[in-house]
């Protein structure tokens, strides 16, 4: 397996056409409007130069990748960090002081292993995560294949995506796994009635993370920042023992995807009130895994 974890920026076509045109539709500051076009074309310029080698697009296959596609490190981010100030933010931090225990991708890690360090100034790699969440992503061929195969046709959005990339229109997508806190059950469906078979380990797994739920005494803004950890562990160890195929897999990423986000709130817990309402939160969600899978 290869060990090299690089998370940086997939580049992007940008569409340059019209611009005076569109900067008097949207009654926008041309001046303004020409320093945001500079940001985003010195955005892709720094991806393209420092990026491209280790997250190019142009690989035939999974097997090929020594990092991840930067479509699916933006579906995951999006998943945790909404807004862009977040998603910029969340990225710069994690490219300057990349460690595993900080690491939101932790599948993708166990993978390729923690990036090294690099050596960036801040500002740059401010302008690349803004070009990232303000832009579509352009793919390899073999992406989206791969992508259903593993977690099913779930979340296949990019997320946002104002600009135009390799023949792709605008877009506003979800993310990878963002399924919404209440509206999941609704996606969830039956083996003609009866509960889906899941594999032993994967049951273990949810039972394991109840426990732990049950069983934390979290009296701390820090602890739990401590259990989200433990919590995401538990789950990658789910994801990596899962041998289920077809629609019952389907359904558990499903079940999965949304229950990564609720854990994944835990990080920005602020207060012990907070903290429990999100694992209140968690532990319902978990509580209906009974009701679709034995």
């Amino acid at each position: 397996m290869k060990n090299i974890y690089i998370v940086m920026l997939v580049p992007f076509f940008i569409a340059s056409c019209n611009k005076k045109s569109e900067n008097k539709e949207s009654n926008l500051d041309p001046i303004a409007a020409n320093e945001t076009a500079i940001d985003q074309s010195e955005g892709y310029t720094l991806f393209k130069n420092n990026c491209y080698v280790c997250h190019s697009v142009t690989s035939k296959s999974h097997d090929e990748i020594i990092a991840p596609p930067m479509v699916a490190v933006k579906r995951r981010y999006l998943m945790t960090y909404t807004s862009k100030d977040d998603f910029v933010n969340a990225v710069v931090n994690w490219s300057k002081d990349p460690k595993d225990e900080n690491a939101l991708m932790r599948g993708a890690v166990q993978q390729f292993k923690v990036m090294p360090k690099q050596v960036f100034k801040e500002d740059d790699l401010k302008k690349i995560a803004a070009y990232i969440y303000d832009n579509e992503i352009e793919r390899p061929e073999w992406f989206e294949a791969h992508f259903k195969e593993e977690h099913g046709a779930v979340g296949m959005g990019q997320g946002r995506g104002k600009g135009k990339s390799q023949g792709q229109g605008k877009g506003r997508g979800n993310g990878m796994g963002m399924q919404g806190q209440n509206n999941w059950i609704q996606k969830m469906s039956l083996n003609d009635g009866k509960k889906w078979e899941a594999n032993i380990e994967t049951t273990h797994g949810i039972e394991k993370l109840i426990t732990i739920l049950n069983n934390d005494k979290s009296k701390s803004v820090e602890d739990f920042k401590n259990l989200e950890k433990t919590l995401s562990n538990e789950i990658t160890t789910i994801f990596d023992k899962c041998t289920m195929k077809g629609a019952s897999h389907d359904n558990l990423h499903t079940f999965l995807l949304p229950l990564i986000n609720k854990v994944d709130k835990l990080k920005g817990t602020n207060s012990v009130d907070q903290g429990k309402m999100i694992s209140s939160n968690i532990s319902s969600h978990l509580n209906e895994y009974k009701n679709f899978f034995n």
